[in-house]
């Protein structure tokens, strides 16, 4: 990792160089550039900033990465909420849009942002206990707090009902698919969480949405291949083009709609073989 890549929250001392405030935007250390969350450029980061080339490069400064403490695992509902408080309106909408997903979306999965600025989802159980969090640094890397469990990325007051579970990967192809009104699942990767799932969904049927490369597919066959064998009614689909759902919804809501693309979506659904 470079310099560069290591980023600095500014403060009330130092504040941003772009909008001068002292919360909310980060600098590099190697002071060369900064990610403000508030004036907009020509290159959007994945935190939903803006990306600065400071002509006047700040001093530098050296950072030394404390250890990640370990999180007992009852405090991971309360720091989880906490994280999700510490996040305004303006910065949810801003993140959502670049993720082309709907600001409703990320606040019913809880999204939040820690003291580094990386944006923050929660995990749950089956009994919709969160049990860990998965971190999405500032650099794109996705780590999650020590001391938690692997868990599903779901909004924990829309899984009654009888519609169609649909099971995507990762929480912000989750966020995708609940901009379009549906019941959505998130599992932590294409292979993980399977026994998590086969609690959550009781008897209900699902649509595992697999990602369009062969890991992804791989995992969606044994996630539906599992749970066609305790009797439930299973497709399968992806997205017809594009490398994963959230990807895809992000391409066409802006062409045809969410109510449109929603139908797209459900004739995905209708046409595909039950597992």
């Amino acid at each position: 990792m470079t310099a560069t890549s290591k980023w600095i929250r500014v403060t009330k001392a130092q504040p941003c160089p772009i909008c001068e405030h002292g919360d909310w935007c980060t600098r590099a250390a190697d002071g060369t550039v900064a990610c403000c969350m508030r004036t907009e450029s020509q290159k959007t980061m994945k935190n939903g900033g803006w990306l600065h080339r400071l002509s006047d490069p700040l001093p530098a400064v050296k950072t030394k990465r404390r250890p990640d403490p370990v999180v007992p695992a009852a405090e991971f509902g309360h720091l989880a909420d906490r994280y999700a408080k510490a996040v305004g309106d303006d910065r949810i909408r801003l993140f959502a849009k670049s993720l082309g997903v709907s600001a409703l979306s990320l606040r019913r999965l809880n999204v939040g942002s820690d003291s580094e600025g990386a944006w923050t989802f929660p995990m749950r159980d089956a009994q919709k206990r969160v049990t860990g969090i998965r971190r999405r640094l500032q650099d794109g890397r996705k780590l999650s707090v020590k001391g938690g469990h692997e868990g599903l990325f779901y909004d924990p007051n829309a899984i009654g009902g009888r519609d169609w579970i649909l099971l995507p990967e990762g929480p912000t192809d989750t966020a995708a698919l609940m901009t379009l009104g549906f019941v959505a699942v998130g599992r932590p990767s294409c292979l993980g969480g399977r026994e998590i799932v086969k609690q959550l969904v009781g008897n209900r049927d699902c649509v595992v949405v697999s990602d369009a490369d062969e890991p992804g597919r791989r995992g969606a066959r044994q996630l539906a291949s599992e749970l066609e064998m305790v009797g439930r009614v299973v497709k399968v689909i992806q997205p017809p083009s594009e490398k994963d759902i959230r990807a895809y919804v992000q391409k066409r809501i802006g062409e045809i709609g969410p109510g449109r693309l929603r139908l797209v979506v459900e004739s995905l659904i209708k046409n595909a073989c039950v597992v």
